[in-house]
């Protein structure tokens, strides 16, 4: 049975004083749980292994140029902007963006901050860098309104709603997100058994590949301008799809 550690909060960073979890059902809470307990010994074992059980190399690419396009077009109105990134993993992304900042002479304008349930150092013993945030995304430990953007490439989806509330709040008022979901076949062959189960009852995606279904979703967590694009890469024998999940939190409402 899967222990999970005490969750770790930098002094800095306030918990939030109603906790999420709360939002969530019994039953719902239970399935998360057991969700997590089956899935994050898979994730470090596949990931000391060298991939992931979730991502794709071509979803990850093309999240990284929206993410270098999203950054260059907030630069342009902001001297700093600050990014969280949901289920950052062994921080591959945030090392390639650091690198072309750096290069660009523009790194301290940027500001990401990694957050995983798990350590960096869970994955591998050779990981590079400790993550800034170990806390669950249905419970972050952050102030509302203190990230410019928020992004999640192939994690969000798979987690409960009330990590998009989540999102939500630590947002600032006009702030952008940008989600990469899975794509779930009809015939459900990418998740089997219990794991099956708890996508397609209680998380965010709820094992959808539709639009429209996602749109809504997505606004019902008070996002405007939600837009959602499946996207793909054909190599002549196999395609691989994703979708791509874009929105805004509405400005700040003056009484």
């Amino acid at each position: 049975m899967l222990t999970r550690r005490k969750e770790q909060f930098p002094n800095k960073h306030k918990k939030p004083k109603q906790k999420p979890e709360r939002s969530l059902s019994g039953k719902e809470l239970q399935a998360y749980r057991k969700f997590l307990a089956v899935v994050l010994p898979r994730v470090i074992e596949q990931h000391i292994k060298g991939y992931q059980i979730f991502d794709n190399i071509y979803s990850y690419e093309s999240f990284k140029a929206k993410l270098e396009e999203k950054l260059a077009e907030l630069l342009k109105k902001k001297e700093n902007v600050t990014v969280l990134n949901i289920g950052a993993g062994r921080q591959h992304l945030e090392r390639e963006i650091k690198s072309k900042l750096r290069e660009a002479k523009i790194e301290n304008r940027v500001k990401i901050v990694p957050i995983d349930i798990l350590n960096s150092n869970d994955y591998s013993e050779n990981s590079l860098s400790p993550l800034t945030v170990v806390a669950d995304a249905i419970e972050m430990p952050f102030p509302d309104n203190k990230f410019d953007l928020v992004v999640s490439e192939m994690t969000i989806d798979i987690l409960p709603f009330a990590a998009l509330k989540e999102s939500f709040r630590v947002l600032k008022p006009e702030g952008d997100i940008i989600f990469h979901f899975h794509w779930w076949s009809e015939s459900g062959e990418n998740a089997k058994g219990e794991i099956a189960e708890y996508i397609k009852k209680y998380s965010l995606g709820g094992g959808s590949s539709d639009e429209e279904e996602i749109k809504k979703r997505i606004e019902k967590a008070g996002f405007k301008n939600v837009k959602v694009d499946t996207q793909g890469f054909y190599d002549g024998i196999n395609e691989t799809l994703w979708l791509e999940v874009t929105g805004k939190k509405p400005p700040l409402k003056i009484r």
